[in-house]
């Protein structure tokens, strides 16, 4: 066996090792602990509370992408993190109303919200919250514009793949909070949201938004391969120079 694949192989084992240690040898709320403070989630977290106490009604889009294409990861991360909010939001025993513009997230947020709500004993059909809009980007936007979904809401949270589109969405509550890896995107969320990710946080919304143990793990154990990388930069010239340059 070639030694890149060896030492690739020792890695991928390192890290699953790594992961499961952090899994298994750390409660959630350990884990938690160890993140370092998002604004995006504390005001996510407010948001919720005070639609819960008030009654507000929360909109959570899950954008136009697929899981198929390039941005299947940032649908990935949206589903997990819809999960998380719609549990807070059953706290209060009204489910968020979810749409998106790909028909494959619509059965996944479907199932997801029928399965919260029989978990949290929650009466009738909550999968009819999941709304299907336009299967193009623009004709997303215009969907939920034109929906009394817009009138009503209060808190809109958008996790997903968006364009230039999302600043139409930025005005449909007066609080909104937003993550896209889409830069177009992420340039106008940051102007117009209250507040949003930006660069790789996007992917980290189901952990901080406590979407599973399993999340949470995973980011610590990225955490730690990032720093092994740094230190394996660091040393690799000089031990290059003094064992493999010499001559």
């Amino acid at each position: 066996m070639d030694w890149r694949a060896l030492l690739a192989l020792l890695w991928m084992v390192a890290f699953a090792g790594v992961l499961m240690l952090a899994r298994f040898g750390l409660t959630e709320e350990g884990l938690y602990e160890r993140l370092r403070p998002i604004p995006l989630f504390t005001a996510l977290y407010r948001g919720l509370a005070l639609a819960m106490e008030a009654g507000w009604s929360l909109h959570y889009a899950l954008g136009q992408g697929s899981l198929w294409g390039e941005e299947g990861g940032m649908g990935l991360a949206g589903l997990s993190t819809l999960k998380a909010v719609g549990r807070f939001a059953l706290r209060g025993d009204r489910p968020p109303e979810a749409t998106t513009g790909d028909g494959l997230l619509y059965f996944l947020g479907r199932s997801t919200l029928r399965r919260l709500c029989r978990e949290n004993h929650v009466s009738g059909d909550c999968s009819e919250r999941m709304h299907l809009m336009g299967l193009m980007p623009w004709g997303y936007v215009v969907g939920v514009l034109s929906t009394p979904l817009a009138e009503r809401t209060e808190v809109s949270v958008a996790v997903g793949h968006f364009g230039p589109e999302i600043g139409l969405l930025t005005e449909t509550a007066p609080v909104v909070l937003t993550a896209s890896e889409d830069l177009s995107a992420q340039a106008l969320m940051y102007a117009a949201a209250d507040e949003t990710l930006v660069g790789e946080d996007v992917f980290a919304a189901p952990a901080y938004a406590r979407a599973g143990a399993s999340h949470l793990a995973s980011l610590l154990a990225q955490d730690v391969f990032r720093w092994l990388l740094v230190l394996a930069l660091l040393l690799g010239g000089p031990l290059y120079l003094i064992f493999g340059g010499g001559g």
